[in-house]
């Protein structure tokens, strides 16, 4: 697509997440909140859901660059591993040098630096993306690893980022005790009609320019199409610019 046919500076709708673009809608606004809540006030165990290409991984990415305080954060994007693979992939990104032979290795490793971080005022945060990909038994360690604490500080925060389908792996009587450790839950929805408006023009104008590219009757067939999934909307109206330049 030819950018300046629109007046355009860059791709307004790519489905990769980048924060630059991200827009905040009500539901949106709150998940952004309660994670930065859950990291500046070390709360332990939170939980964000929302069904596919509601926008949960842009968000994460978005926290990831704007938290304001020093904070080391390991990203998982799939945690469909066995225990070992998971604390040796944890020991990898926090450059712990050891290799992990067993469950009381990488405790004793991951213990000391955790204190280590407490020592220099960094805050350790471990985001699982994907998390209706893990399996119970690995659930219950990520559970453990959340019981470290100092003075009744909390050292070490997880977010569990999952698809509708972790939303009901939690009600299984196997996630009694991680529910139990749970401080928050939020679940992320799509798009209101309004919102879908909004949020079209928001990324056109990070993108160069405000014109009103898409008529109110255009916006209207996206929403009823896309149900206001912003990915969906991305896909839809990247399609709709590209035609439309091809046809102009």
């Amino acid at each position: 697509m030819n950018l300046d046919f629109y007046g355009l500076k860059e791709q307004p709708f790519s489905i990769s997440p980048d924060p630059k673009f991200i827009w905040f809608s009500k539901t949106h606004a709150e998940a952004y909140n309660t994670l930065k809540y859950g990291i500046t006030e070390d709360k332990g165990l939170l939980v964000l859901t929302g069904e596919v290409g509601t926008g949960k991984t842009l968000l994460i990415k978005y926290l990831e660059k704007n938290i304001s305080i020093p904070t080391i954060i390991v990203t998982v994007p799939d945690p469909d591993m066995k225990t070992l693979e998971f604390y040796n992939y944890l020991a990898e990104e926090l450059q712990i040098k050891v290799k992990i032979k067993s469950r009381g290795d990488f405790l004793i490793h991951f213990k000391k630096f955790l204190y280590d971080a407490y020592g220099t005022q960094n805050k350790v945060l471990i985001i699982l993306d994907e998390a209706q990909r893990l399996n119970f038994k690995l659930l219950e360690q990520i559970r453990l690893l959340s019981n470290f604490e100092i003075s009744k500080k909390k050292l070490l925060n997880i977010f569990l980022v999952g698809q509708n389908e972790f939303a009901e792996m939690l009600k299984d009587e196997k996630c009694k005790a991680v529910n139990q450790r749970i401080i928050v839950k939020h679940h992320l929805d799509p798009f209101s009609k309004d919102e879908t408006a909004l949020y079209i023009a928001h990324r056109l104008h990070i993108a160069g320019t405000d014109k009103p590219i898409f008529s109110p009757d255009a916006i209207d067939l996206i929403y009823a199409i896309t149900d206001g999934y912003p990915r969906q909307i991305n896909i839809l109206c990247d399609n709709t610019l590209f035609y439309g330049w091809r046809s102009g």
